[in-house]
């Protein structure tokens, strides 16, 4: 593994293009839409610096989402 994750040439490492932007988007609104019906188990994970999506999406979902203990 590189010792900087940007040295994958693999990844896409430009701006984030129009179609992606929207994709992200389109997948966010539709969880919010289900966030209540999550009855899976849901494991999050969220930097605080994402520069691509917003983390307070994730604390939403965390907060609303149906939570049981084993």
């Amino acid at each position: 593994m590189p010792a900087c994750p940007f040295a994958d040439s693999n990844c896409y490492h430009d701006k984030t293009r129009v179609r992606s932007a929207a994709e992200y988007l389109a997948a966010t609104e539709r969880l919010q839409r289900q966030r209540e019906n999550f009855t899976l188990p849901l494991l999050l994970v969220h930097a605080e610096d994402d520069t691509q999506t917003d983390p307070e999406g994730s604390k939403a979902i965390y907060a609303s989402a149906k939570v049981s203990l084993m």
